[in-house]
């Protein structure tokens, strides 16, 4: 019967005695070893063995003439080999024992008792081949760790950490020291440490999972975001041995969720800024007529009472107070694009002179006004009128912030060219060339709260009394209907900067042709006029001014009425004044009506805004002027005696 191979088996014998060691090999031999051993009795011979590869494991004695386990085992551990020792002696007790697997023996045999060889080494056989295996994995999962594309860290049982890999390194701005020496929190962004570090110890305390967004903050100012996890690492009975947990970089997603939220801030405030404009435009177009019937009324009492009258004085200062309440007025509609610019190719660089020249005879001394405009700056399709108020109103601003400390304004303009969409809160603008225009002091700043508000109508940080809170509202609507865009950079102590954009001007730009406003000077001689407005009182205000003129004066509050009138008797009117904006139907529909009937009746529109296409509408429809609210009787007066005293056309 053959008997089965023996299992080879490679050891080195640390034993001063030759028949001890022919007695090991024997048990090695009857447990089914074959034993290739290297006996060694002294230091030197048993690190010139270790040299030798291939070894399984080392049998060693406890106590030598010149050498002992114990050294051995020292000796071992020092030159960094990983072999399983088993303590084979004669003579052991049991704290002797203790003393040889606490110096990191495997196991101990008794010599008499050679029978627990064969399993003892079977044991440490086993056991280095698992230790071997995880060696092996551990050192596979380090490998995958240095190349991963997130970060990984390991802590001890404390939260302190153990191992970090390149890729945290490179997040977190440290060296792998700085991270094993526990310097991790200081690379957090300020903003972020106090926090992270106290649920970091919440964790750990805890001994629960760990989650949490943060930044770290590079030595160049670099800002990385990471989303940080971790979970706990614990042994066979449970117990924890630390933590492990990654770190993945979320600086594009944070990007991205910055820029949705300042896209959707944008949306939020041009929303506002349309709801507030529908609002003001609805109020100033009410407010026009009330303040038309104030002013003709007063116009009309001005002209009835005598030079010495006393009540003349205070007719004056109604007409005063209501030449500040149609600017206001004015202001309005600029602000929700219902005011009409004139414009045309335009170089900033004069109206910004302008601008100095006006602000430095006016400034204190200790106000320094400087401006450097750039030769090759592009021309803008502005209204220059325009412009030089919203120039005017940022400098004196800017004079306002310096609350009479000494400081400076600087106005820039400079050519730029944006190569992508240009997007803050106030303003959004795609790329391509632009001129502009910086505004900049050196005073008190703002916070980001009034930032946010500063476009917004009625908001002021002034005194009561001291502003009306229109002022940048109106700005920021000039820029607006010139297809441009305000940027705002400010911080508290550190001044204000107003950044304007103008598109380029490609093509010089039509001039519009003004109303004329010539004073009347003639009666009425009895010409029949129609004024058709469905507010009552201004219908009455206009009777009374032209028949005291020598008109006659036919008028209506309802548009079907007044048609009905003239189709009764078309060639019994000279001229139609109707006003735009009416219940059931528009100026425009009246007009266009009028025009089946007798295409050669002059008609007037009265209006406190017309959209460009309303305007183009005009033509249309033959309506020879338009007139805007709040209308002053003297200027209808102009427009109605020169269309009335005008040669027929052919």
């Amino acid at each position: 019967m053959t008997q089965p191979a023996r299992q080879p088996l490679r050891y080195i014998h640390i034993e001063d005695h030759e028949a001890d060691a022919t007695l090991v090999q024997h048990a090695l031999r009857t447990g089914g070893y074959e034993p290739h051993a290297r006996r060694v009795d002294t230091a030197d011979s048993l690190a010139a063995a270790l040299q030798e590869p291939g070894w399984d494991l080392i049998l060693a004695d406890w106590t030598l003439p010149q050498f002992s386990a114990p050294a051995a085992l020292e000796q071992i551990t020092s030159l960094g080999f990983d072999l399983p020792v088993i303590i084979v002696t004669g003579a052991v007790g049991e704290e002797t024992a203790v003393e040889a697997l606490k110096a990191g023996a495997h196991n101990y045999v008794m010599k008499d008792r050679l029978v627990r060889l064969v399993p003892a080494i079977q044991q440490a056989l086993r056991e280095g081949s698992e230790r071997n295996a995880r060696r092996h994995a551990e050192g596979r999962l380090y490998a995958l760790a240095r190349i991963s594309p997130v970060g990984i860290f390991l802590t001890d049982r404390q939260g302190i950490y153990s191992y970090v890999n390149l890729r945290w390194c490179a997040l977190a701005g440290l060296s792998q020291e700085q991270a094993l020496n526990n310097q991790w929190e200081e690379s957090l962004h300020p903003d972020d440490r106090q926090r992270v570090a106290e649920e970091w110890r919440q964790a750990v305390a805890g001994q629960t999972m760990f989650s949490s967004e943060y930044r770290f903050q590079n030595a160049d100012g670099s800002v990385n975001w990471v989303l940080a996890q971790a979970v706990t690492s614990r042994g066979m009975r449970g117990e924890l041995l630390g933590y492990i947990g990654t770190v993945t970089d979320i600086t594009e997603r944070k990007k991205s969720e910055t820029a949705l939220q300042s896209f959707q801030d944008q949306i939020r405030q041009m929303q506002k800024m349309e709801a507030i404009g529908q609002l003001a435009g609805g109020v100033a177009h009410d407010f026009n007529n009330i303040l038309t019937a104030i002013l003709g009324n007063a116009e009309m009492a001005a002209m009835k009472t005598p030079a010495d009258h006393p009540a003349r004085p205070n007719l004056t200062r109604i007409l005063e107070a209501g030449a500040r309440a149609s600017h206001l007025v004015q202001q309005i509609l600029t602000f929700t694009h219902q005011q009409e610019f004139s414009r045309t190719v335009l170089n900033l660089t004069t109206v910004i002179h302008e601008v100095l020249n006006l602000l430095q005879a006016t400034l204190p001394a200790n106000i320094k006004l400087t401006a450097a405009c750039e030769t090759d700056a592009p021309p803008v399709l502005a209204d220059a009128t325009q412009i030089h108020q919203v120039v005017m109103n940022l400098c004196t601003n800017a004079w306002h912030a310096l609350k009479g400390q000494p400081g400076q304004i600087t106005m820039e303009l400079t050519p730029i060219t944006l190569p992508r969409a240009l997007r803050s809160f106030h303003a959004t603008l795609q790329p391509g060339h632009y001129a502009r225009l910086s505004i900049r002091d050196t005073g008190c700043g703002m916070e980001p709260e009034t930032v946010e508000r500063i476009f917004d109508p009625f908001f002021t940080t002034k005194p009561v009394g001291q502003g009306t809170g229109l002022g940048l509202s109106v700005v920021h609507g000039i820029i607006r209907g010139h297809e441009g865009a305000i940027v705002v950079e400010s911080r508290p102590g550190q001044g204000t900067t107003f950044h304007l954009y103008f598109p380029a001007a490609e093509a010089p730009a039509l001039a519009g042709e003004s109303i004329g406003t010539e004073p009347a000077a003639q009666q009425g001689r009895n010409r029949h006029l129609l004024y058709l407005d469905d507010e009552e009182m201004l219908v009455e205000l206009v009777r009374a001014k032209f028949e005291s003129l020598g008109y006659r004066v036919t008028g209506y509050t309802k548009p079907a009425e007044a048609l009905d009138e003239i189709r009764a008797d078309p060639a019994g009117f000279d001229i139609v004044v109707t006003d735009y904006n009416m219940p059931g139907m528009s100026g425009l529909e009246v007009a266009s009506a009028l025009a089946q009937l007798r295409a050669d009746l002059p008609v007037v529109l009265v209006s406190g805004y017309l959209s460009p296409a309303a305007q183009a509408a005009t033509l249309a429809t033959g309506i020879k002027e338009i007139v805007y609210k709040p209308t002053v009787l003297q200027q209808l007066e102009s427009v109605i005696a020169r269309l009335l005293d005008a040669p027929p056309q052919a």
